[in-house]
């Protein structure tokens, strides 16, 4: 695989359990962006990274809105995006003031 490929990752049978992107030199050589016990059997057309990407940034806004964020007179400073926890492995969006800050451990997100 190249970097930043998108492979299907599958069982010691052969399943297929999901897929993410490779990277050769990272100690996590797959960041897993669909697990199918989660999203579902994944088809051709599920195969988007750029898709994936914006339904998961949509939905850590949906949850950082149902918890008050960000809090008007009391904090304009939150984490939209925080990595694992919102099933985006190594992409972390923070928010100051409505300026995005974006960092990024993974060689997918770059």
């Amino acid at each position: 695989a190249e970097e930043s490929q998108v492979v299907a990752v599958v069982d010691h049978a052969g399943n297929p359990i999901g897929w993410g992107t490779y990277n050769s030199e990272s100690m996590y050589r797959v960041r897993m962006l669909w697990l199918n016990s989660i999203d579902g059997a994944f088809t051709a057309s599920d195969l988007d990274v750029g898709t994936v990407v914006s339904r998961r940034i949509q939905a850590a806004a949906g949850v950082r809105a149902a918890l008050g964020l960000p809090e008007d007179g009391v904090s304009d400073a939150y984490r939209l995006v925080n990595g694992e926890g919102d099933r985006l492995s190594g992409l972390v969006v923070d928010v100051y003031a409505g300026n995005y800050v974006v960092g990024s451990s993974a060689r997918w997100v770059e």
